[in-house]
């Protein structure tokens, strides 16, 4: 299984690896201010540097720093989804789904729709269940 964590993102600017190690742990208050610092430094921010944070944050089930990474303009790809579908969250995929991912795209051509509505439907059910159960 891959792993998503600040450990393995690429050398980068300090602050940007504030921002994933921030991710990791789900300190949001600590990501707004690093991200309004971040956009403040750069003239031309580039998101792009920034969306690891949403891959790292969707496989450690921090599904309020996912809401606040997208309300910032990142985007849902298929590394996000793969994360997200990685750490198992309902949360996490639900906050996705709000966020307009459309659950039957296909992942790619090796992981058609199919499988993912496998794993978010077991997830989804695992949760119902348990809640049923309590």
């Amino acid at each position: 299984m891959e792993s998503y964590s600040q450990t393995s993102a690429p050398p980068q600017d300090p602050l940007v690896q504030q921002i994933l190690i921030a991710s990791e742990t789900g300190n949001v208050s600590l990501i707004k201010t690093l991200f309004t610092q971040f956009l403040a430094d750069n003239s031309s921010p580039h998101l792009e540097l920034i969306q690891p944070a949403l891959n790292i944050a969707a496989s450690n089930k921090q599904s309020s720093v996912c809401s606040y990474l997208l309300d910032q303009g990142l985007e849902i790809d298929y590394v996000v989804i793969k994360a997200a579908l990685h750490g198992a969250s309902t949360d996490v995929l639900g906050v996705l789904l709000d966020y307009g991912w459309d659950i039957n795209k296909s992942l790619g051509p090796t992981h058609g729709y199919v499988l993912t509505m496998r794993f978010v439907f077991l997830a989804f059910l695992t949760q119902t269940c348990a809640e049923q159960v309590m």
